[in-house]
């Protein structure tokens, strides 16, 4: 949680679309995950019409799985039955989430607590 005087925006100017982009050894794994989805894929439908095929290996990529049971640093929210088109959902949504993480009305109104979420709801933030 933070005060709304620490919050610099302007760093926001020092991103890049790279940031945003998956590294070189990302798409290794990607291109891997691929190649064994692929693969066995075409390996049932050989099976199926009784056709052989070389022996081809693409071995699913051990990727480290996240432990279940550490608390995350992330922490996932529900989804809301409202319209945050409506600057008036938009504001319940706020107290609600608030609500989730135990702050009291004051820390709603004056800290930030930074979060991401669907287009409508980060868009339609507005902070001082």
């Amino acid at each position: 949680m933070f005060s709304r005087s620490v919050a610099d925006y302007r760093a926001v100017a020092s991103l890049r679309i790279s940031d945003f982009l998956p590294s070189a050894a990302d798409m290794e794994v990607v291109q891997s995950i691929f190649c064994n989805l692929i693969m066995s894929t075409l390996k049932r439908f050989c099976n199926k019409w009784r056709i052989s095929l070389p022996k081809l290996d693409f071995p699913m990529p051990d990727v480290r799985r996240i432990n279940h049971k550490v608390q995350p640093k992330v922490r996932p929210f529900r989804t809301f039955d409202l319209d945050e088109s409506q600057i008036d959902d938009l504001i319940e949504v706020d107290y609600r989430m608030g609500d989730d993480v135990g702050l009291t009305e004051e820390q709603i109104k004056t800290k930030l607590l930074l979060y991401v979420g669907d287009f409508f709801t980060v868009v339609n933030q507005r902070y001082v």
